[in-house]
């Protein structure tokens, strides 16, 4: 599942149709200074479940497919844990 936080401004893109990602990943576009750690304290905060591949949408991954991004985010993810 790929779910894609907007702020406003940005126009909806046409939902993923690609294979089904594993687990989700949440990707976050187009938010105001300061607003991205308001909504993730109130994802927190929330009973939503839990997503821990998470990503701001930069130039350099702009072009990347869904795959890609979860693979990269994967990679990050074990790379964090390796280093604890």
């Amino acid at each position: 599942e790929l779910i894609v936080a907007a702020a406003a401004g940005l126009a909806p893109r046409a939902p993923y149709e690609g294979r089904e990602l594993p687990e989700p990943m949440l990707v976050f576009a187009n938010f105001p200074e300061g607003m991205l750690d308001v909504f993730l304290t109130a994802l927190r905060k929330s009973s939503l479940p839990k997503i821990s591949l998470k990503a701001v949408l930069t130039p350099h991954n702009a072009v990347w497919t869904p795959d890609a991004l979860y693979a990269e985010l994967c990679r990050e993810r074990e790379a964090f844990r390796s280093a604890r």
